[in-house]
């Protein structure tokens, strides 16, 4: 109110004497209403009846969950042989200085960190997450439907009832997939989640005040919620971030794979022990268990994250079998032969160029069927974009003295 009426003595000839009566007015009606509005608002309070409903946010949760801050920061290690995470409370050394545990390299100089890695804990997302009704109610809807034997899903990762990913996925820890002999994972609670984590940076850009600098991050999305509760705009409803890969370059593979090590440490913890969290229905609390379902990267995250390096600085046409870009197109015996009969390579994993991962970690866990290629990288760019240039810019002389004009065409 105070600003209207300041308005109008800067832009209208109200005068000041005007104004002061206008304040007085309005306060003397607004008053008393203020004030019984107040007085209704804490008897509510005592008598405990409900009150309006509270915005829903991490920090609130966290608060009334007791549980831990949103974000665990790490500092890493700047040296080249070590670039170890270590667990960091937030307080500075009252020596200005702190070195690693491992290596004793300095990762706090002059009251100045070097790198810092946050991540948010896959517990508090969850508990975040419960405390939505509807949520929740859709979440208690999809496994009161139950799974349909009748109707088993061609797909693997087809809806929760009918998909082989939901069907074959075994409700003990120790059992691997595939498993018939057990009750399904999904069916036994309806608070058994399966999440799936996407990793991704961006291209270093310049900074006003700083230098290049690039910025990654893990997001992760529940599986079990129906689709109407997320959405693939920018408004990214349903996904939700869980760590900052540190800069200031291209995370390298080494600090991916520890980064990635704390989050599946607790997703497998989350599933052998489960957690009770207290959601929007059930305040005495719901045991909650979370398992992994898949890997959405790019093919260069892929290639940190799971393991598939793939061939790509050879002339295969497809970064993921050993089929030579010249022989694009014909065919060989073997193909064409039953699978039964065709024999296994001496060393599948070393013609993949396949190392190990801390997915291994995760018995139920398959790293060819869980992770999908990425077909932007791997196909459109990739085999498509190796084949044109080969054909039409290697090939052809002419094409080739006028690539910037064919590259346009393309």
């Amino acid at each position: 109110m105070h600003v209207f009426v300041i308005f109008l003595m800067a832009y209208t000839t109200l005068a000041s004497e005007e104004a002061s009566l206008i304040l007085s007015f309005v306060f003397a009606i607004l008053g008393p209403l203020m004030q019984a509005d107040t007085l209704n608002n804490m008897q509510s309070e005592v008598d405990g009846s409900p009150a309006r409903r509270k915005l829903v946010t991490p920090t609130a949760v966290a608060k009334s969950l007791n549980l831990q801050e949103r974000f665990n920061m790490f500092l890493l290690c700047v040296s080249g042989r070590c670039r170890r995470l270590n667990i960091w409370d937030g307080d500075l050394p009252a020596s200005g200085n702190l070195k690693c545990w491992h290596c004793l390299a300095y990762t706090i100089v002059n009251r100045r960190f070097c790198i810092v890695y946050t991540q948010r804990t896959v517990e508090m997302i969850i508990a975040s997450i419960l405390q939505d009704e509807k949520l929740e109610w859709s979440l208690e809807e999809e496994y009161a439907r139950g799974l349909n034997p009748e109707h088993n899903g061609s797909d693997w990762y087809d809806s929760v009832r009918i998909g082989k990913a939901w069907r074959d996925d075994c409700t003990r820890v120790s059992c691997k997939t595939p498993c018939t002999d057990h009750k399904p994972y999904v069916e036994e609670s309806a608070f058994n989640l399966k999440v799936t984590l996407s990793v991704d940076w961006f291209r270093p850009f310049k900074g006003t005040y700083s230098s290049h600098y690039s910025i990654g991050t893990i997001l992760m999305c529940v599986d079990n919620l129906p689709a109407r509760f997320g959405t693939l705009d920018r408004k990214c409803r349903g996904i939700h971030l869980v760590s900052l890969l540190p800069g200031l370059a291209e995370t390298p593979k080494k600090v991916v794979e520890q980064c990635l090590g704390l989050i599946i440490d607790e997703i497998h913890k989350l599933d052998e022990r489960g957690a009770l969290n207290k959601t929007a229905s059930h305040p005495e609390g719901r045991t909650v268990r979370v398992r992994l379902n898949m890997v959405v990267a790019d093919s260069p995250a892929r290639a940190k994250m799971v393991g598939f390096s793939g061939n790509w600085h050879s002339d295969n046409i497809c970064y993921y079998c050993s089929k030579h870009t010249d022989q694009f197109g014909m065919q060989e015996m073997w193909e064409d032969a039953p699978l039964e009969s065709q024999a296994g390579p001496s060393s599948s994993q070393s013609m993949a160029a396949v190392r190990t991962s801390v997915f291994d970690r995760l018995p139920y866990f398959d790293r060819q069927l869980h992770s999908p290629p990425d077909p932007m990288h791997a196909v459109h760019l990739g085999m498509c974009k190796r084949f044109w240039h080969k054909l039409l810019i290697d090939a052809c002389r002419d094409i080739g003295k006028r690539l910037g004009e064919a590259q346009r065409i393309i």
